[in-house]
């Protein structure tokens, strides 16, 4: 696969390399994208978890004191910190 960068992204990975960051080119492409990577999975996780989180209040099951959950004594809400 060829990848072409624009003038930033090759400037910030030759000042990488320059500095000893960076041995080549092809690095700065492995640790983005294991980062990007990373990140999607983690997006994947939380996605799931809202779905399960949504399914669940849809049975009707979690707090019923939604009313109260920002104040400060609410009980409910101590138990949930």
């Amino acid at each position: 696969m060829e990848i072409n960068l624009t003038s930033d992204p090759k400037a910030f990975i030759r000042q990488a390399i320059e500095t000893d960051r960076l041995h080549r080119e092809e690095e700065a492409v492995q640790e983005a994208l294991s980062i990007w990577e990373e990140r999607q999975r983690t997006r994947a996780e939380i996605l799931t978890a809202v779905d399960v989180a949504e399914a669940s209040v849809a049975r009707g099951e979690g707090p019923q004191c939604l009313d109260c959950c920002w104040d400060v004594d609410c009980d409910a809400r101590k138990s949930w910190v």
